[in-house]
């Protein structure tokens, strides 16, 4: 098959939404036609398109699908077992552009009363949420690991707990080292790193450079090992032993 014939065969079985028929049985087929969205199944991950916006956005929606196909391949490559199980049970949804929006295009979203108290619907609580479908093309750019970033919130939420004390305990320790309050980005200008923010962004940012690449230096998984040793260590024993 040429190239571009398998490129289009790829984007087509991507693209083609997984529930064919009202009434589908399947909970999450259900779940789909109740919140008027388009399931796909993308690597394992249910993703919820928003309907009326994939079909009012056919390029814009199906380029989102086959770009989450591409960090999604990403994470599988890296997070093995049961973990990547785990993850696998957290949906994707994908809604149309807020100009209003207080999610910061992408977002991890643990809990469904926050959720209705500010509008927004709490069924997709537990799962993560692509709020700016063109500004998630465009990221990836400088942040090529966000997608596993998000992914990690959940895993520390679902499995692990956000009171697992051994991360507040090593971001604590960070936050009084100071080693994070002045280091370089993806691009070479000096910030205050990301996570400092809290130790939920401490696990995810430090997820990323383990297993992936972050765009705050540490950058990588040898250079975490060197720059906080023991965050290094916990994400070894995290995420492989």
């Amino acid at each position: 098959m040429e190239l571009r014939s398998l490129a289009i065969a790829l984007s087509f079985a991507l693209f083609n939404p997984s529930c064919h028929a009202p009434g589908d049985l399947d909970p999450l087929c259900a779940l789909a036609e109740e919140s008027a969205h388009e399931l796909h199944r993308v690597r394992g991950w249910p993703v919820f398109l928003h309907g009326e916006w994939a079909r009012s956005n056919p390029a814009l929606a199906e380029a989102v699908v086959v770009h989450l196909d591409v960090q999604l391949y990403q994470v599988e490559r890296a997070v093995l077992g049961e973990r990547l199980d785990a993850l696998r049970e957290v949906p994707i949804w994908v809604e149309p552009s807020d100009p209003h929006d207080r999610l910061g295009g992408m977002c991890y979203h643990p809990d469904a009363g926050w959720l209705s108290l500010h509008g927004y619907d709490p069924r997709r609580a537990l799962g993560v949420e692509i709020s700016d479908p063109e500004m998630f093309l465009g990221v990836t750019r400088t942040q090529p690991w966000v997608v596993m970033h998000e992914l990690a919130h959940a895993y520390h939420h679902r499995v692990l707990g956000f009171d697992e004390p051994r991360i507040i305990a090593l971001f604590d320790a960070a936050v009084e080292s100071g080693d994070y309050e002045e280091t370089f980005r993806l691009r070479g200008r000096l910030d205050r790193h990301y996570a400092l923010s809290n130790h939920k962004e401490y696990f995810a940012e430090g997820t990323e450079a383990y297993l992936g690449t972050n765009d705050y230096y540490p950058f990588v998984r040898g250079e975490l090992e060197r720059h906080d040793p023991g965050l290094h260590a916990l994400l070894r024993e995290l995420w492989e032993d």
